[in-house]
């Protein structure tokens, strides 16, 4: 793991493979961000309900990422 945020309900965690998202709901880590040009993951921030993730190509918001979307 390169980077971690957390939210109210759910926990993100960045690595050289993307982005995963561990939710209390679900109780399981599951991928976000598929289809991104970057996969590895150097930082991320969580603001609101959207979750920011710095790569070496730039930085990729996800929005509403808190609410499963």
């Amino acid at each position: 793991m390169k980077a971690l945020a957390a939210g109210p309900q759910c926990i993100f965690a960045g690595s050289a493979s993307g982005i995963y998202r561990y939710a209390d709901t679900a109780g399981s880590w599951s991928p976000l961000g598929t289809g991104m040009s970057e996969l590895n993951i150097r930082s991320l921030a969580v603001m609101g309900a959207d979750v920011y993730a710095g790569t070496d190509e730039g930085l990729f918001r996800f929005q509403g990422a808190l609410q499963g979307k």
